[in-house]
């Protein structure tokens, strides 16, 4: 599981919103070929994805581990880590 943060500026100018970018990297996925998969995401209604950043005081569940948001700057971003049962 990987947290990052993103900001809406140059490659991710149309975000939403800043916050922390939550996706899992499948290695046995060959890049480009659907590698990484972003949480939460809803092709549907978001297939850009420009909604899936977390800001502070949200959180998505990933594998038995809950990524939460706790604090948000322009600079930096507090995350949480819990794992939720037997991982």
């Amino acid at each position: 599981v990987v947290a990052e943060q993103r900001v809406p500026s140059g490659i991710d100018s149309k975000l939403a919103k800043s916050g922390v970018l939550v996706y899992v990297i499948d290695s046995s996925v060959t890049s480009g070929k659907g590698a990484m998969r972003v949480y939460p995401s809803d092709p549907k209604s978001d297939p850009w994805l420009k909604q899936s950043p977390r800001a502070a005081g949200e959180f998505v569940d990933v594998e038995n581990v809950r990524v939460e948001v706790t604090g948000l700057t322009s600079t930096t971003a507090d995350v949480r880590v819990t794992a939720l049962g037997r991982l």
